[in-house]
């Protein structure tokens, strides 16, 4: 067998049940969920033949559930799931589990067993191994103790950080806090409690670097790394988001969605799923055609209707400023309408060349509106992954060419 999907993190929600009720967090209100076996086992069968980079243990307070982490464990390790490093993120306000620092130690070792087999049966170009290798430090196991300064909790988290130094002391295993300050949150992601909470959360005037609107809706898929001039992959199909696996089943892509966001509007449930998963998430990233860069464009225009619709200030921009985010997130718009179009018309092109082709399209509709130049040049920066040369010398001519080169080569290939 060799492995030819790489994931570079998948998150599974062990369960929605929180002793905490944070103003920030954005999942929302915690509930009455745990994960079942059965979402487990199915979640597992349908990354047989996968490489993990990261596994992301998540909650709610994944600690409240440590049986489920050890079955977790169990299965991983039954069900021989190639897997580099794992994360689990907690408030630490947890009991502490005999239990379960035994089957994290028992992860350990085959954590480092399976290393070898996976470096034999990957279908990565040498120069690839070594570069994920060498992005590889740090420790195999990770718990991250969220603690924000928090003065209710704090002895709770040092038994917790002590119990788990004391049980596992293994130079593959890691648990540190993560230290934020309580009153210093850093980016606000406005999504669960803390988009109910904005006002307390945030001052009356941002910087959009201070606030996020969650929308992960692109497409984070690749094969043989389209998106790199480099051969980073041999036939391997690569999904560089996080998906997360909730604990109804319900999957998603990143993994700081709100409860209700991810129930009212999933990329599927992993219950429907019958070793079609890549296949899925394939399906939905088309559904979704944009590059990242223009993902950005759109999440800085919300942001700011955010705030406009809040009363809130946006430090440093003009008026001018805004109607070029405006304008901008129009042309993403019409944008991921080609994409889509031009998929339906040419669907032996790949993303990265569909990506190419409808930005090629829309440049040339606004050549022949006789939109300036300089705007084109403008999107085209922002919004596209087409290098500074080419943007500098952008003319109607060559997006003919192009256009006619890609429609070619979907002819060829079909």
């Amino acid at each position: 067998m060799k492995i030819d999907k790489y994931m570079n993190c998948l998150a599974i929600e062990m369960t929605r049940h929180c002793n905490m009720d944070c103003k920030f967090c954005g999942k929302g209100q915690a509930q009455n969920l745990d994960i079942s076996k059965e979402i487990i086992d199915k979640t597992l069968d349908e990354m047989e033949g996968v490489y993990i980079e990261t596994l992301r243990i998540s909650g709610g307070e994944p600690l409240l559930k440590p049986n489920l982490i050890s079955y977790l464990i169990e299965k991983i390790i039954e069900k021989h799931i190639y897997i580099n490093n794992i994360y689990i993120f907690t408030n630490g306000n947890v009991k502490t589990n005999l239990e379960l620092s035994y089957s994290i130690l028992k992860l350990l070792n085959y954590l480092r067993d399976i290393e070898p087999e996976i470096r034999n049966i990957i279908r990565w170009s040498d120069s690839t191994t070594e570069k994920i290798y060498a992005g590889t430090y740090g420790s195999k196991f990770n718990i991250i103790v969220s603690d924000h300064s928090r003065q209710t909790n704090q002895r709770q988290i040092d038994n917790i950080i002590n119990f788990f130094h004391e049980q596992i002391k293994d130079e593959d295993f890691s648990i540190v806090r993560q230290s934020d300050s309580y009153n210093s949150f850093g980016c606000i992601t406005l999504e669960g409690n803390a988009a109910k909470n904005y006002k307390v959360l945030l001052n009356k005037e941002v910087s959009l670097s201070d606030i996020r609107i969650l929308n992960n809706n692109y497409y984070f898929m690749a094969k043989s790394a389209n998106l790199s001039s480099e051969p980073f992959f041999k036939d391997t199909v690569f999904i560089r988001k996080t998906l997360t696996v909730s604990a109804n089943g319900n999957v998603f892509p990143g993994c700081l969605m709100s409860y209700e966001r991810v129930d009212s509007n999933p990329m599927f449930n992993i219950m429907e799923c019958n070793k079609d998963f890549y296949k899925r998430v394939n399906k939905f990233c088309w559904e979704h055609p944009i590059n990242e860069k223009a993902l950005n464009i759109r999440n800085k225009f919300s942001a700011i209707e955010f705030c406009k619709k809040h009363n809130i200030l946006v430090k440093d921009m003009s008026k001018l400023d805004f109607e070029g985010v405006r304008l901008l997130n129009n042309s993403v718009n019409e944008y991921e309408r080609i994409a889509k179009d031009t998929h339906l018309i040419l669907p032996n092109l790949n993303f990265t060349e569909i990506d190419l082709l409808s930005s090629t399209i829309l440049s040339l509709n606004m050549f022949e509106k006789n939109i300036p130049v300089k705007y084109i040049q403008i999107y085209l920066k922002w919004c596209t992954n087409f290098d500074d040369n080419t943007i500098s010398n952008i003319s109607a001519e060559w997006c003919r060419g192009l256009i006619s080169f890609l429609s070619e080569k979907n002819n060829k290939t079909a």
